[in-house]
């Protein structure tokens, strides 16, 4: 589940803003993977024009270091920051 924003993975496969009154949306099953820090340095260019979003992974809504999982690469048009500000956030259980 993506807290305060959307994902478009049809149409254009980027982080995207919520739509109004809806504070969840659907993200696909995500399938993870080790890289090495050259790999993922070499991969920024796919992301968009600022690089990816570390999106926060959470295992629940109630956010904080112990329920804090692991940060997602996410792609976006907009930059980074506009996502932190919102308080953008993968959840893994919606309750």
């Amino acid at each position: 589940i993506l807290e305060a924003a959307r994902w478009e993975g049809k149409s254009s496969g980027t982080v995207s803003e919520s739509l109004p009154k809806e504070l969840h949306s659907a993200l696909p099953v995500v399938f993870f993977t080790a890289v090495t820090t050259a790999l993922k340095a070499e991969s920024l260019s796919n992301y968009g024009p600022h690089g990816p979003f570390e999106c926060p992974v959470f295992r629940y809504a109630e956010r904080g270091a112990d329920n804090f999982v692991t940060t997602l690469s996410l792609s976006t048009q907009h930059h980074p920051r506009h996502w932190t500000l919102r308080g953008v956030a993968a959840l893994c259980n919606s309750y």
